[in-house]
C-alpha cells in the first residue's frame, strides 16, 4: 500500500510501483512488469542515463549486470549517473517497467519505476520515447 502522508510517496513492497507508476503517469491501463535477475532476486542497483533512456542494472544479490531492454544499444555513449534514495541514500532498488502501447502493440513510451528497499520511497528515475521496435525477446528478460 502506498503512503502518500509523507513529502515522498513510499511503499511497503515491490508491488507498489505499480500503482505508483500508474498514478505518476495518469496512466490507469499502464502495462507493468517486475524486473528480476536470473537468480530470483528483485534487488537491484541501479546505473542511469536519463538523456539516452538507458540503464543498467546490477543484482546485490548475485552480481549479474543486465541492460534494460534495448539500453546495451546506447550504453557506449552514455554518461550514467548511480541511483542513490533521495531519503535515506541508500543505493538498492527493486524496479518494475511500465509500458504504453500503441494500437497495434507495439511499445511507444518506456517508464522505469523503482522502490528503495531500505526506506521504500518510490520513484521514477528515467522514461523515454521508443523510436525501434522493442523485440518480445527484450522484453522477456525483464
Amino acid at each position: 500500500m502506498i503512503d502518500k502522508s509523507k513529502q515522498y510517496w513510499s511503499g511497503d513492497c515491490a508491488a507498489d510501483i505499480d500503482e505508483y507508476l500508474r498514478e505518476y503517469t495518469e496512466l490507469p491501463d499502464l502495462e507493468v512488469k517486475p524486473v528480476t535477475c536470473s537468480c530470483g532476486s528483485d534487488c537491484f542497483t541501479v546505473l542511469v542515463d536519463q538523456d539516452e533512456g538507458a540503464v543498467l542494472l546490477k543484482c546485490t544479490h548475485c552480481a549479474e549486470e543486465k541492460f534494460l531492454l534495448d539500453s546495451a544499444e546506447y550504453w557506449p555513449s552514455c554518461q550514467p549517473k548511480a541511483g542513490i534514495c533521495r531519503l535515506c541514500k541508500n543505493a538498492e532498488y527493486n524496479v518494475r517497467v511500465g509500458f504504453v502501447r500503441d494500437e497495434e502493440g507495439r511499445i511507444q513510451w518506456i517508464y522505469m519505476g523503482n522502490r528503495c528497499t531500505d526506506c521504500g520511497v518510490l520513484g521514477s528515475y528515467v522514461d523515454w520515447g521508443v523510436d525501434s521496435e522493442i523485440s518480445d525477446e527484450l522484453e522477456q528478460m525483464l
